[in-house]
């Protein structure tokens, strides 16, 4: 806790040692001082309230308004004589550019894939295959026990299976 928080705390909790001290810190100051810093204050806010009104497209937004929030930042760390007008404005300015270079690059890439001209799709190239069956298929087994058979080989069946019909093999 530094010094001001104890002071408030103190004052909080009626501390006469902590009223004293702040009341001597309010002395402290003077009145153009205080009206230095409510000036300073209203001028910032005035910029503020015309920056949300003028640039209401970056300031709606979530996304846009965090980074115009943190471009502010660096620009006052960065110049700090700059007026809060000017370094606003600025900020929304840039900000817009990004936008648009954004959106110019999507639209970009959007038209360029309208003018793609596409193959056929798999469903097309199927259906064209589906048309054209060919010979009628054999019997699997028929032509398994016809491969044994050619190998000098009799097909075997596991015996799982010794319920199911087995494939007459007489004509192959």
């Amino acid at each position: 806790m530094n010094e001001t928080e104890r002071v408030l705390h103190g004052v909080s909790m009626g501390d006469e040692s902590a009223i004293n001290a702040l009341a001597q810190r309010l002395d402290a100051n003077s009145p153009d001082q205080v009206a230095g810093i409510v000036a300073e204050r209203l001028r910032f806010r005035e910029a503020a309230a015309v920056f949300q009104r003028d640039y209401a497209d970056v300031w709606d937004d979530a996304m846009t308004r965090r980074l115009a929030i943190d471009r502010d930042a660096e620009l006052a760390r960065a110049e700090p004589t700059l007026e809060y007008a000017a370094r606003l404005s600025r900020v929304g300015d840039e900000l817009r550019r990004w936008l648009s270079e954004k959106r110019r690059g999507t639209s970009a890439a959007r038209s360029k894939r309208e003018t793609v001209v596409r193959g056929p799709t798999r469903r097309v190239a199927a259906a064209e295959v589906a048309e054209d069956d060919g010979p009628p298929e054999e019997d699997t087994a028929k032509v398994i026990g016809r491969m044994a058979r050619s190998r000098g080989k009799v097909p075997y069946f596991h015996p799982h299976f010794e319920n199911d019909p087995q494939p007459d093999y007489s004509d192959i």
